[in-house]
């Protein structure tokens, strides 16, 4: 039998993966015919690496990672042990691990263009729209700070008056109500009996709402003649 390294002469680089390949071959009538089935092994140097079967082809490979220092040789060798029709045969080669090249120089980065703060300028107001023939409408002018308290002034004043009227009219509202309800409650009976303690109630409860309302009337009238003076 023979063998021989498929690759004899292996240039890679540190930390990569290499294929290693070896044919297995027996001379037959002056042609060589491939040995399947049969294991080769393979060492790098003085170190055993792996073992690969043959094909049938007569093609055994491994897988192998270069670890081996940048720049250096290595004898790669391959050996097939013989067996019980074939005769023991081995390959030598070469592994050569390329040496680190120069380091990549990288351009530096541009300098950051200095950040600037764009303020944008004012929108004017869009003019207001007139029909043909006419002057524009001038924009409404703010009323000065003291018109306008004196017109809140005016509005709480006004509120203030009216909370007591309203009181006193709804009190009248009431003190009639109750009238009428007695003058009925009379008709029904069709006799002038004194009234009932429920119609004292509410004839009592009116003429003190009525009397509530009076005395508020005259509070506020006393305070709002305060405030204007």
């Amino acid at each position: 039998s023979q063998i021989k390294l498929v690759r004899p002469t292996i240039k890679t680089e540190f930390n990569t993966i290499e294929p290693i390949c070896a044919l297995l071959s027996v001379a037959h009538q002056a042609e060589e015919a491939p040995i399947p089935g049969q294991n080769v092994h393979f060492s790098l140097g003085d170190r055993f690496i792996g073992t690969g079967a043959t094909d049938l082809t007569g093609t055994a490979c491994i897988q192998k990672r270069v670890l081996q220092r940048p720049g250096s040789t290595h004898d790669l060798r391959a050996s097939f042990f013989g067996s019980m029709s074939y005769l023991p045969s081995f390959a030598v080669g070469e592994l050569a691990v390329r040496p680190p090249g120069p380091p990549a120089v990288v351009p530096p980065l541009p300098e950051p263009a200095p950040f600037a703060l764009v303020v944008p300028p004012p929108v004017p107001a869009p003019p207001n729209p007139a029909a043909p023939g006419q002057a524009p409408n001038p924009a409404p002018q703010q009323q000065p700070q003291p018109q306008q308290q004196a017109q809140a002034q005016a509005a709480i004043a006004q509120q203030e008056q009216e909370q007591p009227q309203l009181a006193f009219v709804h009190a009248q509202r009431m003190r009639e109500e109750l009238s009428e309800e007695y003058a009925m409650s009379a008709r029904r009976t069709k006799s002038r009996a004194l009234p009932t303690d429920a119609q004292l109630v509410y004839l009592a409860a009116a003429l003190m709402s009525v009397a509530y309302a009076s005395l508020h009337l005259a509070r506020e009238r006393v305070r709002t003649e305060k405030v204007r003076s």
